[in-house]
């Protein structure tokens, strides 16, 4: 099995796998495992959401070989970025069946459906056997590949280029264009944007297209960015789609979440070659401050006067 110089496989001879699990006794509030003979958890199936645990249960057997993906979790970007960090070696390997753990996130995606399925196929997931982990279940051998995405070591070229399936269609969608990404039409888990609505009546009197991304197919939002100048909204998943994207052209300008960390995006820019501006305007939170809060945006028309000068 061949690996890129800097991307390791790590083999590892029977091997059990443990479910995840919510685990009111880990720091995160999941747990999983991944044991060894012996009964230790083996430090390269470590994911940062899930807290090691140990064996409960006598697991069945499956003899032969197979390849670890991941954490699966119904979660666009978080899909994208961090589930499929092992494709880069998954995608040379159909023979191998994939094993997954899957996580049962608070806030899932069910108002989109049918986008996990797409993107499967579009990387070629449906060519492979798959083993989703629901009960301890106990394997020969699992070939473990390092993950080819982290927040420490960024976006590796060889899984930019596993990830790129989206070849650019002719003509391009909204060629020229300045496209906004809406987050309007999210149900209000999702975090919204008070005033959004007003804002867009600014960028549409300005000539852009307003596309509300839960409306789009994944290869059709992917296609955006290759098709426009500028594409800009508030921070979210919406922009990891550009990793599908064969050919991105567009100049990125994302709006800050508060509570949202910028690093992921710059990551991803960096990796495709993309040029990213990070803008801030007046928000107020309408709760506590995480990943869903809703906020108002405090004056549309100025915000819209920050995106006009960062998008000249």
């Amino acid at each position: 099995m061949t690996k890129p110089p800097d991307l390791s496989v790590e083999p590892f001879d029977d091997v059990t796998l443990l479910p995840c699990r919510r685990d009111s006794h880990s720091r995160t509030g999941y747990s999983f495992g991944a044991l060894d003979r012996d009964g230790a958890n083996i430090p390269a199936f470590a994911h940062p959401w899930c807290a090691p645990r140990p064996k409960d249960l006598d697991a069945h057997r499956h003899p032969g070989r197979f390849v670890y993906g991941g954490v699966l979790m119904d979660h666009f970007g978080h899909f994208l970025l961090e589930a499929m960090a092992r494709l880069w070696l998954i995608r040379t390997h159909p023979e191998l069946p994939v094993l997954w753990h899957e996580i049962d996130l608070p806030v899932p995606h069910a108002p989109w459906p049918g986008w996990r399925q797409e993107v499967w196929r579009l990387l070629g997931l449906d060519q492979h056997r798959h083993y989703v982990i629901h009960r301890p279940m106990r394997f020969g051998q699992v070939v473990v590949p390092r993950p080819g995405f982290s927040t420490s070591e960024g976006l590796h070229s060889l899984q930019a280029a596993a990830l790129a399936v989206v070849p650019t269609p002719t003509p391009a969608p909204h060629s020229r264009e300045r496209v906004w990404l809406s987050r309007g039409a999210l149900p209000e888990q999702f975090g919204r944007l008070l005033g959004e609505e007003a804002l867009e009546r600014r960028l549409v009197g300005r000539g852009w297209t307003v596309l509300r991304p839960e409306t789009l197919g994944v290869a059709a939002q992917a296609s955006v960015f290759a098709g426009a100048a500028t594409v800009a909204g508030f921070a979210g998943s919406a922009f990891h789609a550009v990793l599908l994207c064969v050919a991105p052209r567009a100049r990125l300008c994302i709006l800050r979440r508060p509570a949202i960390r910028a690093v992921h995006y710059d990551l991803v820019a960096q990796a495709r070659g993309l040029d990213l501006t990070h803008l801030e305007v007046p928000l107020r939170a309408t709760g506590p401050l995480n990943a869903w809060t809703t906020f108002e945006i405090a004056d549309p028309e100025a915000a819209a006067g920050a995106i006009f000068a960062a998008a000249a």
